[in-house]
């Protein structure tokens, strides 16, 4: 395959996006971590107090590296595999 189909095929992941919400479970490829989506919030405040647009996604990891809590953005979440 060539560098070119590849690459249309990868924007056509992205541009076919798998819809997250709260409840889903996800898992990080790199680690195999498992994570559950537990809230979106249209925003959240930085340590700055300047307002950051989401949706974020609050999600809660049971394994993996990084064991509790994470802030995900909707443009990024997209990097975890949905499991439900």
């Amino acid at each position: 395959m060539e560098l070119n189909e590849c690459f249309t095929l990868w924007m056509m992941n992205i541009m076919t996006a798998i819809k997250y919400k709260v409840g889903d479970m996800i898992t990080d490829s790199s680690d195999k971590a498992i994570g559950f989506i537990a809230d979106e919030v249209p925003v959240i405040k930085s340590r700055t107090g300047s307002s950051l647009k989401g949706p974020w996604f609050k999600v809660f990891w049971s394994t993996g590296s990084c064991i509790g809590w994470t802030t995900e953005h909707k443009d990024h979440i997209n990097q975890y595999k949905k499991l439900s």
